[in-house]
């Protein structure tokens, strides 16, 4: 018995995304909306990055790939600092699956 729920009609799964390199207390803020880490300049600069990214895709999901981080430099801050890789997922047209 295949118990796999039904996704709604038109619903278009995603089949692609974008990588980041984000330092951790900007991804506590994304992910899990706590911006106890962050000053006022960085909300800001998150807001800033966060609008940018919606003007590339509409879609607001995102996930940490890997719990280790990496010395790097932030997407958001374009500083060195202890970052993650996060993917903003997005259903892309252009990768349709063709039917076997």
């Amino acid at each position: 018995m295949n118990t796999t729920p039904k996704a709604p009609e038109g619903f278009k799964p995603f089949n692609d995304y974008f990588e980041y390199r984000m330092a951790g207390h900007f991804v506590s803020a994304l992910i899990n909306n706590d911006f106890s880490g962050l000053d006022n300049d960085e909300v800001n600069l998150l807001d800033d990055w966060h609008d940018s990214t919606r003007q590339n895709s509409f879609s607001n999901v995102f996930d940490v790939v890997d719990d280790e981080s990496n010395f790097a430099i932030c997407d958001i801050c374009g500083l060195f600092a202890n970052c993650y890789i996060v993917r903003q997922y997005f259903y892309n047209p252009n990768l349709e699956e063709v039917a076997a």
